[in-house]
């Protein structure tokens, strides 16, 4: 397994990409990162949360201040 420095070095390459940009983007429209993940089923908001929690891992991990503003142009 790739030591931290090394992953986060892939994912700054891949998501630095136009391609990268546009998949993050649409990751955070489609996986809850600016909604509510509320839901009246325990098992579908932990699902919900799951998915969300995936993504902001991703923004973490870059640490791209840059690829959160283009989430808010959805």
């Amino acid at each position: 397994m790739a030591d931290q420095q090394e992953l986060r070095k892939a994912m700054k390459r891949v998501f630095d990409s136009e391609d990268g940009k546009m998949i993050l983007k649409h990751l955070s429209s489609c996986y809850f990162l600016n909604a509510t993940t509320m839901s009246h089923s325990p098992e579908e908001t932990a699902y919900k949360e799951g998915a969300r929690s995936v993504v902001i891992g991703i923004i973490n991990m870059l640490s791209l201040i840059h690829i959160c503003r283009c989430r808010r142009r959805l």
